[in-house]
This record gives structure tokens, C-alpha cells and sequence, in this order.
């Protein structure tokens, strides 16, 4: 049996979440409502998904 070992993402977070907000500044209202690759999801879905709870 092997054993796995954890990947610590912790720490990429606050980069992601400043690299997240600096696209979302240069979105025009359109480019919100656009479908992703989740079939359901527009970006504004996503973005809120991903940001959730990460902004002070």
C-alpha cells in the first residue's frame, strides 16, 4: 500500500485570489454572463464560487 502525501495549497490562495480579482476588474458586464466548461456556470458563477468567502 502506498502512501500518499499531502499537497499543501494553503499558502497559493491569497495569490489566486488577488490574480482572480485583478482579471474580474478588466470583465465587461457581458463577459460575466458568458457559459464556462461547467455546463450550468457562467463566469460570475465561478468567479463567486472561487472567491467565496476569501474577501475581507
Amino acid at each position: 500500500m502506498t502512501k500518499e502525501i499531502p499537497i499543501d495549497t494553503l499558502p497559493s490562495f491569497p495569490k489566486l485570489d488577488e490574480k482572480l480579482l485583478e482579471v474580474s476588474e478588466n470583465l465587461n458586464p457581458s463577459d460575466w454572463e458568458m457559459k464556462t466548461l461547467a455546463a450550468k456556470w457562467t463566469i460570475k458563477d465561478v468567479a463567486a464560487h472561487l472567491l467565496d468567502g476569501n474577501i475581507p
